[in-house]
């Protein structure tokens, strides 16, 4: 998989708050301001990221990834969000996972197009 690493912008170029910017529907980063997350949208208790009780003053070292706002409706369905330290794990994971989010739109198309069209 092609991707690209850029400093996030705003913060300091020290190496630890980065984006990994691929094609896929994803946003993938590191070292952010700290901030609350569901695992998955069914969720109902609330994670944290980069959290100061986790890490003090710490720059979280992991990547998160989390869904873009052009997401396919069934990427959304399966989708949770992980952290890593390991970027190619992260990666790895995002493109098994978009192409499970394709399999199962190509299923629900077929269904919704035997419903309407035949």
């Amino acid at each position: 998989m092609e991707y690209k690493i850029e400093n996030l912008s705003t913060y300091p170029t020290d190496g630890n708050h980065k984006k990994c910017i691929t094609k896929l529907p994803f946003i993938i980063t590191k070292g952010n301001d700290p901030f609350i997350y569901y695992e998955h949208e069914s969720d109902k208790n609330w994670k944290e990221y980069n959290s100061e009780k986790e890490f003090g003053n710490k720059v979280d070292a992991r990547w998160i990834v989390i869904l873009s706002d052009n997401a396919n409706f069934s990427l959304k369905k399966c989708f949770t969000v992980k952290l890593n330290k390991d970027l190619n794990k992260i990666l790895k994971w995002c493109e098994r996972c978009y192409i499970l989010s394709l399999e199962l739109e190509i299923k629900r198309l077929k269904k919704e197009y035997k419903t309407y069209c035949c």
